[in-house]
């Protein structure tokens, strides 16, 4: 009697905050089942450099549908997420929702797994630098776009280029340091694209 009540109630309370609510029987978590809270987002660009970004999805996996989508839709090529809830997608090497026992209990949300072991760069990136200053003084770089990257410090370079390489970038530059600790770093990034002559005097 307790439990049918719950779920009348929950139902009740989500179709006043949100668009209503099904209760469904099985192993569904009470995250998915009653939408609590939805605020996954996702970032997705293509080689071409289109992007496509989603917010408030009820899941992971719905964020990076989403996004993945809108990319494609307003012309990406080869579209592909980057960022998952503020992290580098390659941080969220495993997720899944977590099933509460206690129907009182709000489900906890999704487990991020921190990646230790060093990105690879990318075929192509390893050309990819920071800008120098010849290279700013000819004037001959233009800027694509900025980018945010959160990453672990020691991973930043490889993680800067690649960005860089799948924006058809070959340099960057950080413009500023969000934060910075032993543990994470979070900065921006302007993205360039400069010619060969360009480069070729600047080496």
């Amino acid at each position: 009697m307790k439990i049918r009540t719950f779920v009348r109630l929950g139902c009740i309370a989500s179709a006043i905050i949100l668009t209503g609510c099904q209760a469904t029987t099985g192993q569904t978590s009470l995250y998915e089942k009653y939408k609590f809270q939805p605020d996954n987002k996702a970032y997705s660009i293509g080689t071409n450099g289109k992007a496509g970004a989603a917010w408030g999805a009820d899941s992971i996996d719905r964020a990076v549908d989403l996004a993945n989508q809108t990319c494609l839709r307003d012309g990406g090529l080869n579209c592909g997420v980057v960022d998952i809830n503020g992290q580098p997608a390659a941080n969220f090497s495993s997720y899944e929702n977590e099933v509460s026992q206690n129907p009182a209990e709000t489900p906890s949300k999704k487990t991020v797994k921190r990646s230790t072991k060093q990105p690879l760069l990318l075929p192509g990136a390893f050309g990819v630098q920071p800008m120098t200053f010849t290279e700013i003084d000819s004037n001959s770089c233009k800027t694509i776009t900025s980018n945010s990257i959160s990453t672990v410090p020691e991973h930043l370079e490889v993680e800067l280029s690649n960005a860089a390489y799948m924006l058809s970038g070959n340099r960057y530059h950080i413009t500023k340091i969000i934060s910075n600790d032993d543990e994470s770093i979070s900065v921006i990034a302007d993205i360039y694209r400069c010619s060969q002559r360009t480069l070729s005097k600047a080496d």
